[in-house]
């Protein structure tokens, strides 16, 4: 867990110059972080990959992101693994 939270901060610290340039209000800031670990085998991995897509392709998901104040959402995503795969 605390490679997680080390992972998920230096991503954060990465995208903090190039939010700080072009900052655009957000009415979700979303992070979603994959474990693809070793009991994750490829095709399950491309499986998550290919769900993920779908769902921001969804008509109810990307009329619920358009609805919002701002009309649009922020999302991150990364995969971790551990360290042996």
């Amino acid at each position: 867990m605390a490679r997680l939270i080390r992972l998920i901060a230096l991503v954060l610290l990465l995208a903090g110059p190039v939010a700080a340039q072009d900052r655009k209000e957000v009415d979700l800031a979303l992070v979603l972080a994959i474990d693809i670990s070793g009991s994750i085998d490829p095709d399950e991995a491309k499986l998550q990959r290919e769900g993920y897509v779908q769902a921001f392709r969804d008509p109810v998901i990307v009329k619920a992101i358009l609805s919002g104040n701002h009309g649009r959402i922020a999302v991150a995503y990364f995969e971790w693994s551990d360290a042996w795969v």
